[in-house]
């Protein structure tokens, strides 16, 4: 994980100089507060990352609905998501989700289709 903000290297090299808040603030051109802001994590974590756990927490796509999804497509991989959706409890757009883009796979659908000459 690399640094956000692109800022953080240095204000942290600026304050490590002995740079006071104000002065960085003014050369870089940012808000004091992002100054201090920064600075306290650099103190408080030891590092410029983001800190872990931030952002909406996954309701459906945890790593036990996938496994389950998993193996119901790998029991019966004819199944419709649709019907797959219905069982889980799961919308159908969370379960294309899970399928599409947690189990790297693709759905094929074979129709039967009017040709428009006959």
């Amino acid at each position: 994980m690399t640094a956000a903000s692109p800022h953080r290297t240095l204000i942290v090299d600026f304050y490590k100089r002995g740079l006071s808040t104000g002065d960085i603030s003014k050369r870089l051109g940012v808000h004091r507060n992002t100054v201090f802001a920064t600075i306290r994590r650099f103190n408080q974590l030891g590092h410029l990352k983001d800190r872990t756990g931030r952002g909406r927490p996954r309701t459906v796509r945890t790593p036990a609905k996938v496994k389950a999804v998993r193996e119901k497509v790998r029991r019966n991989a004819h199944r419709s998501m649709k019907k797959m959706s219905d069982d889980m409890d799961i919308s159908y757009t969370s379960m294309r989700r899970i399928v599409r883009k947690e189990l790297k796979m693709t759905s094929y659908r074979h129709g039967s289709y009017v040709l428009p000459w006959g």
